[in-house]
Formats: C-alpha cells, structure tokens, sequence
C-alpha cells in the first residue's frame, strides 16, 4: 500500500522542480537569445540541466530509501498491463483532445491573457527569437527539442508525476488526479497563459492513468504529442 504523503510535501514536490527550472531558465534565456538562439534553446537546456536530473534524483533517491522493505516494489505503483485494443482506443483519443486544446483553445486563450493579464513578457521569455536568430539556430534547436522535450522529458515527466506524486497525493482517487493535472500545469511556470488549455488537455490523460492503473498510457500519449509537435515546428523551419 502506497503511503500518501502530506500537502505541503505533495504540493511541494509537484511545484519546486517547476520552480528551479523557471530561475535557470530566466537566466539562460537572457545569455542565450542574444547571442541568436531561440528562447526555445533556453527551455530545452533547462530540461536537459534541470528538469531531468531533479526528477530523476528524486525517484532514485526514493528507490534507495525504500530498498529492502516490503513496499520496495511500489514506487510507481500504476504499471498496469493493458491490452493492445485499450491502447488503440484510448491513445488516439486523448491525443486528438489534447491537440484540439493545445492547436485550437490554447492560442485563444493566450492572446486573450496576454493582453488581459500577461502584458509583461520580454520577447525571450514568450518565445520569440531575435532579429539575428538564423534558420540553422532554429533547426537545431528544434532537433535538440525532438530527443529532450519529445522523448526524454515526457517519459521522465510521467514517471516523476504520474507513476510517482500521483498515487502519494492524499486525497481519493476522484480528485487526485484533477489535483496532479492543476498542480503539473502551475510548474509550467514559464507559460502561465495556457494553463486553462494545458489543463484541459492533460486531465482526460490523468484520469486514464490513475482509472487504468497505468502509466504507459501517459507517457505514450505524451511522447506523442511533444514529438509530433515538435516535428510539425521542424517541418515548418525546414520548408
């Protein structure tokens, strides 16, 4: 039985990584998008520095901790086995969903933000390149971006909140999921103006998670949904 952890360490864990990434990732933006890199290197750097390392560290540092007691093998408890027909079913859905809101609700909602709320954000930290930023230091950003912010970054991410926090947050499994998916959108602190869309997108994500008991469906649809993004902005620099 997995042992829920406290609010303020629930909320904690969900918040600081996001916290420690936003501070490295202020400063490299301004040392970096100078210099003719996207803001977008800057994120992925961090990801890479940061993000990663810290939650990697705390999964190992968890494991380590629980090593030869009887709960060893619950780290990540949602490692159920589906049958290849629920993939095919639920994946493509919540993929097409999240799409839908990040393609359709999210630019709506972050032009109306941005004017109403977020008129602050220098140029580097919303995501504009500046005027000396070559199509080359975008391609490779964006290759950079497929294998950190398309593969490796999703993958450790649902280990981290989904096969990890989530299962700990000390509350039933109605609202635990809700919770995670309103807490993972706040540690994006770098675009607080698609929270309502990121929201929406990732909870049918979580709610699969935690009523399949499974977090493979997490990181496929997440893997999926960062790379083809990812790809989709490649394709745009290529052509």
């Amino acid at each position: 039985m997995v042992e829920p952890q406290s609010w303020p360490r629930s909320i904690g864990a969900h918040l600081v990584p996001g916290i420690l990434a936003f501070g490295f990732y202020v400063v490299a933006s301004r040392m970096l998008t100078p210099r003719g890199l996207p803001p977008p290197f800057a994120l992925f750097l961090t990801v890479l520095v940061v993000l990663i390392p810290y939650e990697l560290g705390v999964l190992v540092h968890a494991s380590r901790k629980s090593a030869g007691k009887a709960d060893a093998q619950e780290l990540i408890p949602y490692r159920e086995r589906l049958p290849l027909l629920q993939y095919t079913v639920l994946v493509p859905l919540l993929l097409a969903w999240a799409f839908f809101c990040f393609f359709v609700i999210a630019p709506r909602e972050e032009r109306f933000l941005a004017e109403a709320l977020f008129p602050w954000p220098p140029g580097w930290l919303a995501g504009a390149g500046s005027a000396s930023t070559s199509r080359n230091a975008w391609i490779v950003t964006l290759v950079f971006g497929l294998v950190v912010n398309g593969l490796a970054a999703p993958l450790v991410e649902e280990l981290y909140f989904r096969g990890y926090l989530l299962p700990r947050i000390p509350c039933t499994r109605r609202w635990s999921p809700l919770l995670n998916t309103i807490l993972f959108s706040l540690y994006h602190l770098f675009s607080p103006w698609q929270n309502l869309a990121r929201i929406l997108a990732v909870a049918p994500i979580v709610y699969a998670v935690s009523w399949k008991r499974s977090i493979s469906i997490g990181i496929a649809v997440h893997c999926l949904l960062n790379s083809i993004a990812m790809l989709l902005a490649l394709r745009g620099a290529l052509g």
